[in-house]
């Protein structure tokens, strides 16, 4: 019989105050697992089998030894016999060899793209986020997007009102854009999700939610990432602003569109220069661990962090306002009705968005 039972590597243990849950990053699936039973597992995801046998009893037992069962038929784990330095953990601490690694570029007619996309380029830039909200000229989105397949970006997300699909329709061939992630139409009749291509998969949205800034930040189980990238940047740093740098419609330069604070603008700022300014990297090392709340939830690591809108506006550590979650009773319920949140949705002006 095998002495041992040990987790793949592929998949974490993630505790909260009250529930936990064991997360496989290769195949993105999350599994609830009782605190009582995580705390089994050593910190290489080892479980000693003998000597649980040994120490539980009864009812424990039996649930122990189902939990081991369904572990090994979900292929999360495996029985062992051999010194555990021969399954090393996975190295969480692979730092990105970008100044900046994701953008959000609200598109005006005004500002010089081509200029923007270069500096982006330059700083090794490989995501890139835009959103249309007004009418461009046909002539300007032409611009626009040659300029941005140029520049070769591994991922592109594109936001527009569904007003003005018929625009974008002679503009984006979703199935020519292999790094296009999404095309979304807000403000849409209809709610409906197409997925385009095999390898490189790309979905076209149509929703019905509206398009504006305040409308960032929401969280759910839906936006769980379970990515190794994204629990990586996670473990260390802000999993919504670290290395992230927005310009919005008036060419000012921030750490989010929905921030009040600017640090230049792109006509006579160079992006950077505002990453080198003082503040702009306030965020970026604020991770879950360091937020209240969240830093007792199981969920922390693959769940995305606002700092625009929080729970108490004046306090940089204060919970994401549009969380619904409570770690301490593992139940969710609707954030915007909260009589807690009350208070903070009348300081960011929220009360016709959240009706």
């Amino acid at each position: 019989m095998m002495k041992y039972f040990k987790l793949h590597s592929n998949c974490i243990i993630q505790k909260g105050v009250t529930n936990g849950v064991i997360i496989d990053i290769q195949f993105n699936e999350i599994y609830s697992i009782s605190n009582s039973y995580l705390d089994l597992f050593d910190q290489n995801g080892i479980i000693d089998i003998n000597k649980q046998t040994k120490q539980l009893s009864g009812l424990d037992l039996s649930e122990f030894k189902k939990l081991i069962d369904f572990l090994e038929v979900e292929k999360l784990g495996i029985y062992i016999n051999q010194d555990e330095s021969c399954f090393p953990r996975i190295n969480y601490r692979i730092v990105p060899n970008a100044e900046i690694t994701n953008s959000i570029i609200w598109i005006s007619s005004a500002n010089n793209y081509e200029s923007i996309f270069r500096q982006l380029f330059l700083l090794n830039c490989k995501a890139i986020q835009l959103v249309f909200i007004e009418k461009i000229p046909q002539k300007k989105l032409v611009e626009i997007f040659s300029s941005i397949k140029s520049k070769k970006f591994n991922s592109i997300e594109v936001y527009v009102l569904a007003k003005f699909e018929k625009e974008f329709e002679n503009i984006i061939n979703i199935d020519e854009w292999s790094n296009l992630r999404n095309l979304t139409y807000f403000e849409s009749i209809t709610d409906q999700v197409s997925i385009v291509g095999h390898r490189n998969m790309r979905a076209l949205v149509y929703t019905q939610e509206k398009l504006c800034k305040e409308n960032c930040g929401k969280i759910n189980s839906e936006i769980f990432n379970t990515h190794f990238e994204f629990i990586n940047e996670s473990l260390h740093h802000n999993s919504c602003l670290n290395r992230k740098i927005s310009i919005d419609a008036e060419g000012n330069i921030k750490n989010c569109p929905s921030m009040k604070k600017s640090f230049g603008n792109i006509k006579d700022t160079t992006l950077e220069e505002a990453i080198n300014k003082k503040g702009f990297k306030k965020y970026w090392n604020i991770n879950k661990d360091k937020i209240k709340v969240c830093q007792d939830c199981e969920y922390r690591y693959i769940c995305t962090d606002c700092r625009a809108y929080t729970e108490d506006p004046n306090d940089i550590y204060s919970k994401p306002l549009k969380c619904g979650y409570n770690p301490y009773t593992g139940e969710w319920s609707e954030w915007s009705t909260n009589p807690l949140k009350q208070k903070a949705i009348k300081y960011y002006g929220m009360e016709d968005l959240v009706k």
